[in-house]
């Protein structure tokens, strides 16, 4: 909580007052509907994200499917995202949202739209801003989690078994129903370190596990995410500091 307010504090220096985003919703002929994000800012977007709200109910079951659907498209913590140019627009994945409405006809409140600039100045909904900074938080968290954990299996010398289970736990424990999505962007570091070790050959009786070359491989690509986090703009350090 306390960092939330941190970062709040962040964007009411950072923000440029002539920085502008804007989100439009149509539904398309097959019945999905396709977010529009449009850049009227004078540099390019390098990270943004769009939060949709329903009028009515969705019909999927669970404790979220009455909130916002956040989506997020930031290539310091996803797959890598394209800059958004100045006055230029993208059209996002077009989704299938279930309703009670006729036909499935789902209504929606004005979507709210966020981004991060390519110099780290931020325009948009401010709640959405700081979730975006959370996912870089909680990304990292998880990066520096994942390198402290594996390299500290390599210098024990522990089995296959154990190690994929510990890291399974941490993957299972990020996405559980009750966890803010922001956080739950954890799961994809600890979910592809199990993938990895489920696919490395078995290993002669007697070999150390994890191999030394695996974890120093893994060890490096984990710190080449760390420095992409730490060195992103704007700065978490000082985000976190405020």
């Amino acid at each position: 909580m306390k960092a939330a307010l941190r970062i709040a504090m962040l964007f009411a220096f950072c923000c440029l007052a002539n920085a502008q985003i804007a989100a439009t919703v149509n539904r398309l002929s097959d019945g999905t509907n396709q977010i529009t994000i449009r850049n009227a800012g004078a540099m390019p977007l390098a990270a943004f994200a769009v939060s949709l709200e329903l009028i009515g109910e969705r019909l999927e079951l669970g404790p979220q499917s009455l909130g916002p659907l956040d989506a997020y498209y930031d290539p310091a913590t996803d797959f890598v995202t394209d800059p958004l140019l100045p006055n230029q627009e993208r059209s996002l994945r077009p989704m299938k949202i279930f309703c009670k409405a006729p036909r499935n006809a789902c209504e929606f409140k004005p979507p709210l739209a966020a981004g991060i600039y390519s110099d780290g100045s931020t325009t948009g909904d401010r709640a959405l801003l700081t979730k975006l900074l959370l996912r870089r938080s909680n990304m990292l968290q998880a990066v520096e989690t994942a390198l402290e954990t594996l390299t500290d299996a390599g210098r024990r010398n522990v089995s296959r078994d154990q190690l994929i289970a510990q890291f399974q736990k941490l993957a299972d424990a990020s996405r559980r129903w009750y966890v803010p999505l922001e956080q739950q962007v954890a799961g994809s570091v600890y979910q592809s370190i199990v993938e990895k070790l489920v696919n490395l050959p078995v290993e002669e009786p007697g070999s150390p596990f994890p191999p030394s070359a695996f974890v120093s491989r893994e060890a490096a690509q984990l710190g080449r995410e760390r420095a992409t986090l730490i060195e992103a703009q704007p700065s978490l350090a000082q985000a976190l500091t405020r």
